[in-house]
């Protein structure tokens, strides 16, 4: 297993993302707002097409809820909120479906999951990180699914 990524609450994404693409050079990936229903459930996430800048969803009254940044193996995801200093909100582990198994069989009773699928678990520890295994790589829904955030 291996770093996957790590995703940071901000309290201004755009200002984030300018930031983080600055100092680490980062592309920026994706931008993503729910259709509907909660931040847990990727069915409801679509991306805002690549051409697309943060004026023109204002502008069509999207909300952008994540931000995707990479560069190389380096790939940070960035979510609004106004955490204390220095947390982090997930910590992501490239992990194959057999990984995965393994983890969710050692998970102890009660734990909170708010992920299960053959080759995806996420699920908050005892000292309150969240941890997401999933296998390699890393697309926005628009790019995986096609679920693209219409524009005016």
């Amino acid at each position: 297993m291996r770093t996957k990524h790590v995703a940071l609450h901000v309290a201004d994404l755009q200002e984030a993302e300018d930031y983080y693409q600055r100092v680490f050079d980062l592309d920026v990936v994706t931008r993503e707002a729910l259709t509907s229903g909660s931040l847990t459930d990727d069915e409801l996430w679509a991306q805002l097409p690549h051409t697309a800048s943060w004026d023109d969803a204002r502008r069509a009254g999207l909300e952008i809820r994540m931000v995707g940044l990479r560069r190389g193996d380096l790939l940070l995801a960035l979510f609004p909120g106004n955490p204390r200093p220095g947390t982090v909100f997930l910590i992501a582990i490239t992990a194959s479906a057999e990984e995965v198994a393994l983890v969710r069989g050692r998970l102890p009773a009660g734990t909170p999951v708010e992920v299960d699928h053959v080759d995806a678990l996420t699920f908050i520890d005892p000292f309150g990180f969240r941890w997401q295994l999933c296998g390699p790589g890393f697309m926005g829904p628009g790019d995986a699914h096609d679920r693209w955030l219409e524009l005016p």
